[in-house]
């Protein structure tokens, strides 16, 4: 019976939470020098992504890593942001699989910032071996 009564705070937390994860994540890249441009690779649909920090940084370039195809992701050359991967709504495992199926990078090119359930990954825009991305 105890339940029942609970499960409507239940999913009300459990939103609020999901939001969250995606906010906290956007507001730390939107305070990055540059990142007018990009790009940026996302993990999945870049939906969510671009509806928090489109209106600030409309041009912006997202890139989907589609889910389960981590492998076929191709570099390219880093822009004018820091950011080189930003990774909603995943739990730490699929994290490190994922990033362990992305072409391999020195150390500082590749700085994770954790959220809950999100992480955010950087580059040093001085090093000569971090100009390519993810």
């Amino acid at each position: 019976m105890l339940l029942v009564l609970m499960w409507p705070s239940l999913g009300w937390q459990y939103t609020g939470q999901s939001k969250e994860q995606w906010r906290e994540p956007a507001a730390f890249i939107l305070a990055q020098p540059g990142c007018a441009k990009g790009p940026i690779y996302v993990y999945g649909d870049k939906t969510p992504y671009k509806y928090l920090v489109g209106k600030a940084r409309p041009e912006l370039q997202l890139i989907e890593i589609p889910l389960g195809k981590v492998a076929a992701t191709r570099s390219q050359p880093a822009g004018d942001c820091p950011i080189a991967l930003w990774a909603g709504k995943i739990s730490p495992d699929e994290f490190a699989e994922m990033l362990s199926q992305l072409p391999p990078r020195s150390a500082s090119c590749r700085k994770v910032r954790e959220f809950y359930w999100a992480f955010v990954v950087t580059r040093d825009p001085d090093d000569d071996n971090c100009r390519e991305i993810p």
